[in-house]
């Protein structure tokens, strides 16, 4: 007689509900913003000027997700190298392939690092020996640093990762790049286009009384706008949140590709969700946006990881060696 042997189901978490659960977040965020943006930032930031500067968590938790980005940055140069399909016909050919992405991604990072890390920690000790120091030291520090971690990630890839998983991990490398790209131009396109003041700027622009009237609702911002420029005029959408959301295709995805167990899948979800949500309010706590400026780079995010992922995972419209 046969024995029929059970074969254990394992559950996977479609990505697409992922993206499409972000987008949903954004898209409700964006309609609760469009009544309430400066009714939440007046009861968030306060009115004044002392009610900022206490608003300790918010100015020093908002580099934290750009950190988390550039480490996890240093891992996607090697593989994109080395989990290519095809075979490297010699030693040199690996290794000009290899410095051509230690150069891209050590941008990337130095960048990252720079925006995410050592400028929010000069914001917050201004005029003292830390600020000069990153100034002088900082694209160095994050070239050196991720040169090595990619070094290792380099070595880790060639012993550990077999050759029946290389295609992924390259389609997975490739969604990063590309998605990363995408998002990052239109989040800088917008900054630099669309003039919206920061709440601070709005309520205290000269330590005096703000005015009100400076308020724009997100639906009523017009591209390329003339008035003002800079720091104080850059409030929509939120850079930092940028951050933030760039860990959505770098950790979610390659969890849900090789972990089998539903629990391994939802804790880096549920992590996710609260370095975005945390980052969302920190950055509206001190004043430095509104609601709708943190929901449109989650909207922007989740339509990019959409987008990207049915063409290269679902619909194969990015052909791959």
């Amino acid at each position: 007689m046969e024995t029929q042997t059970a074969v254990k189901k394992t559950k996977i978490i479609n990505p697409l509900f992922i993206f499409l659960g972000f987008l949903l977040f954004a898209i409700t965020c964006l309609l609760i913003g469009a009544f309430l943006d400066l009714k939440i930032s007046s009861f968030l930031a306060g009115a004044s000027q002392e009610d900022w500067r206490n608003h300790t968590f918010g100015n020093y938790f908002s580099f934290i997700p750009g950190l988390l980005c550039a480490l996890l940055l240093m891992f996607v140069g090697p593989l994109l190298v080395l989990t290519q399909p095809h075979k490297f016909k010699s030693l040199h050919t690996r290794i000009i392939y290899l410095i051509i992405a230690y150069l891209l991604m050590g941008g990337a990072v130095s960048f990252c690092a720079y925006d995410g890390f050592i400028r929010e920690l000069s914001y917050s000790f201004v005029n003292t020996p830390l600020q000069s120091w990153a100034l002088s030291w900082n694209v160095l520090f994050a070239i050196g640093v991720s040169t090595i971690v990619m070094t290792i990630t380099s070595l880790i890839i060639h012993f550990k990762i077999k050759d029946a998983n290389k295609h992924t991990w390259y389609k997975w490398a490739i969604l990063v790049f590309v998605v990363l790209a995408i998002q990052w131009l239109i989040v800088f396109l917008l900054k630099q286009n669309i003039v919206r003041e920061r709440y601070l700027w709005i309520m205290d622009p000269n330590g005096g009384k703000g005015d009100e009237s400076l308020f724009k609702p997100w639906y009523s911002l017009i591209w390329n706008q003339s008035q003002g420029s800079g720091f104080n005029y850059a409030s929509f959408p939120s850079g930092h949140v940028n951050w933030a959301t760039t860990l959505i295709p770098i950790v979610l995805l390659p969890t849900i590709i090789f972990q089998r167990k539903l629990w391994a899948q939802i804790c880096p979800i549920c992590f996710i969700v609260i370095i975005i949500a945390v980052t969302m309010f920190a950055r509206v706590q001190p004043g430095y946006h509104f609601l709708s400026d943190t929901s449109t780079t989650v909207f922007i995010a989740s339509v990019c990881n959409l987008v990207i992922y049915l063409a290269i995972y679902r619909l194969n419209l990015i052909k791959l060696p």
